[in-house]
């Protein structure tokens, strides 16, 4: 009896230590959103994801904008900071790209 008592306590405590060891993020999804407006002001947000890059907590947030036809950005989850940034202007390519699969860019 005493033995479980003690591995209770035990499992209890590596519990508290486990949530401990991984904190919040710093900032929220609504925070990354918002930073992604800021900078593309009228984005429309197509995807907040949390994420893991090179040990660091990011956001990957996809979006788009009157001047960014397809942007993705990756933001550091306990600072703000913006560390990549994948911009794609050119219509024309994905329209085309798209166009294959029998769609019209005027569709849009």
């Amino acid at each position: 009896m005493m033995m479980k008592k003690k591995l209770s306590a035990l499992l209890a405590l590596a519990a508290v230590t486990c949530m401990g060891i991984v904190p919040a993020f710093a900032i929220s999804m609504q925070d990354a959103e918002q930073i992604v407006k800021n900078e593309y002001p009228g984005a429309v947000i197509h995807r907040v994801e949390r994420d893991y890059d090179d040990g660091r907590r990011v956001y990957e947030v996809d979006f788009h904008s009157d001047s960014v036809w397809e942007g993705d950005l990756t933001i550091d989850a306990d600072t703000g900071r913006i560390l990549e940034r994948d911009i794609d202007n050119d219509r024309d390519r994905d329209c085309n790209r798209r166009h294959r699969h029998n769609r019209h860019c005027s569709d849009w």
